[in-house]
Parts: structure tokens; sequence; C-alpha cells
């Protein structure tokens, strides 16, 4: 048994107690039902890392539809938070370029495993890798907006997660669509 297989279940464990955690303390507010569904998505992602590292066979096809899925997780999550910190009427608001590019990105890449072989294995694995780097960059920008944005008496209480978002994210995994 390798390293990857203990490592990652502890990571869907973690990620499942905090699932547990925050429906338990769950009120009902669309952005604690985001935040849930940002964690839930990070737990599933982490069982399938721990598939991957088991070399299942099946688990390997899905590793950029996985990926994609925990990067889609957490921009729904930080553009939500983004809008209402700026006094958005609505949570997710209007449609805006932004949030658009990201998950139209994300999207791609975990469709990624449905493209024909022929065509899957014709896209450069240099551009597989700069759009998985784009959505990492994307991600730091925005907790980077939402730190900023942040009134300074409050910082203190999103300072850890922008450091456990900013973590996640920034480990691309080392799976990415080998080829």
């Amino acid at each position: 048994m390798s390293i990857g297989i203990y490592s990652y279940g502890l990571a869907a464990l973690a990620y499942l107690i905090l699932t547990l955690v925050l429906a338990s303390g769950w009120r009902g507010r669309l952005q604690g039902g985001v935040l849930l569904a940002g964690v839930g998505v990070s737990a599933l992602w982490a069982v399938h890392a721990m598939l991957v590292a088991a070399e299942y066979p099946l688990a390997v096809v899905f590793i950029p539809t996985a990926e994609a899925l925990r990067f889609i997780g957490w921009f729904i999550f930080l553009f939500g938070i983004l809008r209402t910190q700026r006094g958005a009427a609505t949570f997710f608001g209007a449609f805006s370029p932004g949030p658009l590019a990201a998950y139209g990105l994300s999207g791609l890449l975990a469709l990624l495993p449905l493209f024909p072989v022929a065509i899957f294995n014709a896209i450069p694995f240099k551009l597989v890798y700069a759009l998985y780097l784009g959505l990492v960059v994307g991600v730091l920008w925005l907790v980077e907006n939402l730190f900023r944005n942040t009134k300074s008496d409050q910082r203190w209480g999103i300072k850890y997660l922008c450091f456990g978002i900013a973590g996640i994210s920034s480990m691309i995994s080392s799976f990415i669509p080998m080829r």
C-alpha cells in the first residue's frame, strides 16, 4: 500500500467530518449551503484521489473531471461570497465575464474524459496543464480579492478560510491527465 492511499483517505475523512460539522450547524443560508457543497465536492475529490492512488483503472479516466469539479465548487463559493461582500442583491447576481470564463474553463476540463480518444490525445499536454494552472491562479486571485475586500476589523474571521482555500487550490494533483 502506498502513502497516497493513506494520505488521500485521511483527507477524505477530514473533509467528510468537516461536511458533517457544517451540515449540523447550517441555518439554511445560501452561503452556508455553497460552502457545504464546496467541502462536499472536495471530499469526493479526495475519495477519487485515493482510488487513483490505489490504481483502480476506471478512476484514472476521471482525473480531469474530479479536479475540475473541485475547482467549480470553490469558484461558486468564492464568487458568491465576493458578490455578497459588494452588496449585491442576489448571491450569484447577473452573469459576468469572470465567472462565466471560470465555469466554462472548468466545465471544459471536466468533460475531457468524455472526448473521443483521438481528440483527447491531440490536445497538447502542456495546454491542458496550462489550463489547470489558469484555474489555480483564478482561485488564488479570488481568495486575494476576498481578503482585500473584507473590512480590516473582520479579516481575522476569514484568514483561515483564505489560507485553506489557497492551500488546497494551489496543489495541482500529481495525477493531472498523464499520457
